[in-house]
């Protein structure tokens, strides 16, 4: 008996689905999980729209933090 046809020769099943994966939803996600859409978004875009979503991404969080001592002033005020 051929020893490559005992593992994973041309007759073994999973030596032809490991030639071939399996293609669909699950294949999508296969090397970076549920970090895909965005990682091949990111491959697609040039620098200028990379640069600007990352700022929008760290502007709003400051945006909030600026915002909230105000909105707390001004019910203190309200209620005093």
């Amino acid at each position: 008996m051929n020893d490559s046809s005992a593992i994973g020769g041309e007759g073994h099943a999973l030596g032809q689905q490991e030639r071939h994966p399996a293609k669909g939803v699950l294949n999508f996600f296969r090397h970076h999980g549920v970090w895909a859409p965005g990682v091949r978004l990111f491959r697609s875009v040039d620098f200028k729209l990379k640069a600007s979503f990352i700022s929008a991404v760290f502007a709003v969080p400051i945006g909030l933090c600026k915002m909230a001592p105000r909105s707390s002033a001004s019910h203190r005020l309200d209620a005093a």
